[in-house]
């Protein structure tokens, strides 16, 4: 039996992902050949779902070569519109 590793590897989430320090996403990076981090400090679900359908419209996700994860945040996030007059 041959074991092919996942040659992507995707991550989505707030900053228990992507923060100014090294991640669980950072980690586990070095498994893989290339490494994208659309996490976003203080990021809500939805947009952690936006970045997840940018991302793929982007690389075309493939299940077979790619490893995506989604780390979700708390109900208590959420996205609003700022208006910055």
């Amino acid at each position: 039996m041959v074991y092919m590793a996942a040659k992507r590897l995707f991550v989505f989430g707030c900053s228990m992902t992507k923060y100014s320090y090294a991640t669980w996403a950072d980690l586990i990076s070095a498994n893989f050949d290339e490494y994208y981090n659309y996490a976003l400090s203080g990021g809500s679900n939805v947009l952690m779902m936006d970045r997840f359908v940018e991302a793929n419209h982007k690389f075309k996700f493939n299940p077979e070569t790619d490893t995506v994860i989604i780390m979700t945040t708390g109900l208590g996030r959420y996205s609003y519109f700022r208006d910055n007059k």
